[in-house]
């Protein structure tokens, strides 16, 4: 090859390496595709989920007494609260069975995700300046915005939550206090079905969880002469747990509900966590 075939082969590979490099440093497209392929994985950040739990206590002398149900207090709804902020966000009611359950009062809590500052951006190995400047004056606006809105929003929630908290307390009192001779009776059924007309209200698709947290023999006990309600029919995608630690036969769920012993071992099952990140 001679002198000014060499020169003009040279100008050709700088060109088109300069080009490369220039198409690398300015658009986001190419680098996408680019960065896997030389070993560069960025950290894609994964939606989270929105866990819509419905919470029924059961106090009747059956549960309390024969089948070892354990006891809801104000502590274990707030360790639920905290795991459902984690996941993402959520909807969360609590109710109560006695002899007629379906129009029993259902408390409600609208759970937001927790307000966490954004994570400041670090520069990826053959990300250019002006990419890398672009995201330090997105991450400056965001960071204005969190330190504007969030602790207003934050003090607002942790009100709603704490009379949450309280409502929860009265209903707790009142569903576990000694019941009166002749009155001790569980409509299982009729607060299932409540539960499952508001979960209705939630959509059912890949980002929603529907769940219910039974803490009940789910033994029907009606007095004689009483109107017998149907259970209604059960979506598929409804989860429903059922903490029993002695078991209870012929319950209304048999088949239908995930058993477990415990108030502990069922914040594992009621509530639907996705990890926060993944890597491409």
């Amino acid at each position: 090859m001679n002198t000014i075939a060499k020169v003009i082969t040279t100008i050709s590979i700088t060109a088109t390496l300069g080009a490369g490099v220039y198409s690398y440093n300015t658009y986001e497209q190419v680098r996408t595709f680019v960065n896997p392929l030389i070993g560069i994985h960025k950290p894609e950040q994964v939606d989270k989920v929105h866990n819509a739990c419905f919470v029924i206590i059961d106090g009747s002398g059956s549960g309390r007494s024969t089948y070892a149900v354990p006891q809801v207090d104000t502590t274990y709804i707030k360790q639920l609260i905290g795991k459902i902020r984690k996941a993402g966000t959520g909807d969360l009611w609590m109710t109560f069975i006695d002899a007629s359950a379906f129009n029993n009062e259902v408390l409600y809590l609208a759970i937001p995700e927790t307000h966490m500052p954004p994570k400041q951006p670090q520069r990826q190995g053959g990300e250019s300046v002006r990419a890398f400047s672009e995201q330090l004056v997105q991450y400056k606006k965001e960071l204005a915005k969190y330190e504007a809105e969030a602790p207003e929003a934050t003090k607002r929630y942790e009100a709603e939550e704490q009379q949450f908290l309280q409502q929860c307390q009265s209903m707790i009192s009142k569903t576990y206090a000694p019941k009166a001779p002749g009155s001790d009776w569980s409509d299982v059924t009729g607060s299932l079905n409540s539960a499952l007309r508001t979960l209705s209200t939630i959509a059912a698709d890949a980002k929603h969880y529907r769940t219910i947290l039974l803490v009940s023999d789910a033994k029907q006990s009606l007095p004689a002469g009483a109107v017998i309600t149907l259970l209604a029919e059960i979506p598929g995608d409804v989860k429903i747990v059922l903490i029993n630690a002695g078991g209870s036969p012929d319950h209304v769920l048999a088949g239908r509900a995930v058993e477990v012993e415990s108030l502990a071992r069922a914040l594992t099952k009621v509530v639907y966590e996705k990890p926060a990140t993944k890597l491409e």
